[in-house]
């Protein structure tokens, strides 16, 4: 593994979108803003093809989950409370050896429980004609969903009966894990607002009809969102019926769309298309008796990547779109957007960030994600076989410990 502690200038580019000049951060030209990591080892030959996209907590320094493909590999990063990466190599994982697992989805559903460290990462099994959640805490253990063979979204959630969250996967038109594991798991299947079976593309947990348990929240392929009552998940013996009205957001995702919540009934969304570059970023107020977006929606051609960034001086959505061009070179690019919940997403970027000596395919921006490094949100990028991740930046100040 190599690591490199880049300047601002020989790193990336930020652009802010008040109009400053680079004559603006003269003081900073010298400190080092980001560092770089390329994959760590032989074990992987398309390394940083998900981070994990939640924050995980820490107070003093940071931690950051990368999946590799080629060989599927589970690595972690461990960054120092003054700056300086490694891996960690005790919870390296290749996940062929140890589950059989040979490689993964170019977008695989990696998912994080904001509540503990626990992190998720569900895919095919690999041959044995289910779905596998490898899941823990610095490390992964096995569990299998037996039936489908294809997870279509993941997130953790708390229904009625359960003392703690699981991970409940969505596949096609039902959701597994709400249940105890016998073979075949348990399935719920879910309907729409004519009783039609729905296409899961996306999964949230909220709570709207409870302060204590969670409701589910689906961005269906229809391209509406519908939410369904935690209790529901408490045997399902049924179709579950969405209990409010939907929201049509007018934009159908692939699988695995990312649905983030916000102040706990906001929902942001983004999702894009696999046949076309089309894509779509959205704020969606949940609490009103129909679910409403707040401000208009985000299109913009090639996002692969979403995440939320919420700092002192402002909160924003941090978009990835790595197949976009700098200088001519398709290498990629992230946008920081102001957000509010008063008036939804801004389209003019507080800051533009991508390698300032852009390469070819260099993917930047495929994955990004916010990891709370000394307590503070701090944001990492994954580029091809490279691992940015960003001390400070317009957008925040200093997280090391200088």
């Amino acid at each position: 593994m190599r690591t490199t502690t880049l300047s601002l200038i020989a790193a990336a580019t930020f652009v802010a979108s008040t109009g400053c000049k680079w004559t603006d951060f003269d003081d900073l030209e010298t400190e080092a803003w980001v560092e770089s990591t390329e994959k760590p080892d032989g074990n992987s030959n398309d390394y940083g093809i998900a981070l994990s996209r939640d924050v995980r907590a820490s107070a003093d320094g940071g931690s950051l989950v990368v999946l590799g493909a080629g060989q599927a590999l589970y690595t972690e990063l461990s960054y120092k409370p003054a700056g300086g990466a490694s891996l960690t190599t005790d919870t390296e994982v290749k996940l062929n050896t140890q589950f059989g697992i040979g490689n993964l989805d170019n977008q695989p559903i990696l998912i994080a429980d904001s509540a503990t460290d626990e992190v998720a990462l569900i895919t095919n099994s690999g041959g044995n004609g289910s779905i596998a959640i490898l899941a823990g805490t610095h490390t992964m253990m096995s569990s299998q969903v037996f039936g489908p063979t294809t997870p279509d979204a993941a997130v953790y959630f708390k229904a009625t009966s359960q003392a703690t969250t699981k991970v409940f996967v969505g596949s096609a038109d039902s959701v597994y894990g709400f249940a105890a594991s016998p073979a075949p798991q348990p399935k719920c299947q879910l309907v729409d607002d004519a009783a039609a079976p729905l296409a899961i593309r996306g999964m949230a947990a909220a709570k709207i009809t409870s302060t204590t348990d969670d409701d589910l929240v689906v961005w269906a392929g229809d391209g509406k969102l519908y939410v369904f009552a935690g209790v529901t998940f408490d045997g399902c013996a049924t179709p579950a019926a969405p209990i409010a009205p939907v929201l049509d957001l007018g934009f159908a995702p692939v699988h695995n769309a990312s649905m983030q919540i916000i102040d706990g009934h906001y929902l942001l969304v983004g999702g894009h298309h696999d046949n076309d570059a089309k894509s779509l970023v959205a704020l969606v107020d949940l609490m009103p008796a129909t679910p409403v977006t707040v401000g208009t929606p985000l299109m913009r051609d090639g996002l692969k990547s979403v995440t939320f960034l919420d700092v002192p001086d402002g909160r924003y959505v941090v978009a990835g779109f790595p197949s976009e061009s700098i200088d001519g070179t398709v290498s990629g690019e992230v946008l920081a957007l102001p957000i509010s919940t008063a008036t939804g997403i801004d389209p003019t970027p507080k800051a533009m960030l991508h390698d300032a000596q852009p390469e070819g395919n260099q993917a930047f921006g495929r994955a990004v994600a916010v990891v709370q490094y000394n307590g503070k949100p701090t944001l990492a990028v994954a580029a091809s076989n490279e691992i940015f991740f960003y001390y400070q930046s317009p957008l925040y100040g200093e997280t090391r410990r200088r």
